[in-house]
C-alpha cells in the first residue's frame, strides 16, 4: 500500500501546480485587464456597425424611403441596447437622439442622425475594440508568474496591439 503514495502525492503536487496556474493567472488578467468589458466585444460591435450602415442609408435615401427603412432601427437595436447602455451612457444617448431623426421622415434630420450614430459608434468602438480581450488575455498570461517561471525569465514572443 505504501508504494501507492508517491504517485499520489505527485498528482497532489501536480494539482497543486495547476491551481497556482490558473490563480495566477486570473489575477493578472484581472489586474492587467480591468477596464476590459467583454460584454461589448464582437457581436454587439457588429450590431452597432450594422445600424450605423442603416442610418447612412437612411439619410441616403428620399424621405418616404428613409421612413421606411428607419423601420429597421428597432429590430438591429434591440439586441445590444442593454449592453451599450451599461457600458457607455453616452453611446446610448447619443443612439437614442439619433434614432429619432432618422425616424422623422425629414432628410435633412435624417442626416443628421446618420452623422451622430457615426460619430457615436467610432467612439464608442475606439474605445472597446473587440480585439482587445484576446490581446488582454495573452498580455497577462505572459506577465504571470507561470509563463516567467516556463520561460526562464525570457519572453519569447512580442504581443503586437491588433490592427499593428
Amino acid at each position: 500500500m505504501s508504494h501507492d503514495l508517491p504517485p499520489l502525492t505527485r498528482t497532489w503536487e501536480r494539482l497543486l501546480g495547476v491551481q497556482e496556474i490558473l490563480a495566477t493567472t486570473i489575477g493578472s488578467v484581472r489586474r492587467y485587464c480591468k477596464d476590459l468589458r467583454p460584454s461589448l466585444l464582437t457581436a454587439v460591435a457588429q450590431g452597432m456597425n450594422d445600424i450605423n450602415a442603416l442610418a447612412a442609408d437612411i439619410a441616403a435615401a428620399p424621405a418616404a424611403q428613409g421612413k421606411t427603412l428607419s423601420e429597421g432601427i428597432e429590430p438591429l437595436s434591440m439586441p445590444i441596447e442593454g449592453t451599450v447602455q451599461e457600458n457607455s451612457q453616452e453611446t446610448y444617448d447619443a443612439y437614442e437622439g439619433a434614432f429619432t431623426l432618422l425616424e422623422s421622415g425629414d432628410v435633412t434630420k435624417a442626416a443628421e442622425g446618420a452623422k451622430a450614430v457615426d460619430d457615436a459608434t467610432k467612439a464608442c468602438l475606439a474605445e472597446f475594440p473587440a480585439s482587445r480581450s484576446r490581446d488582454c488575455l495573452l498580455l497577462a498570461l505572459c506577465r504571470s508568474s507561470w509563463w516567467s517561471r516556463a520561460s526562464g525569465g525570457r519572453s519569447s514572443f512580442e504581443i503586437k496591439p491588433s490592427g499593428s
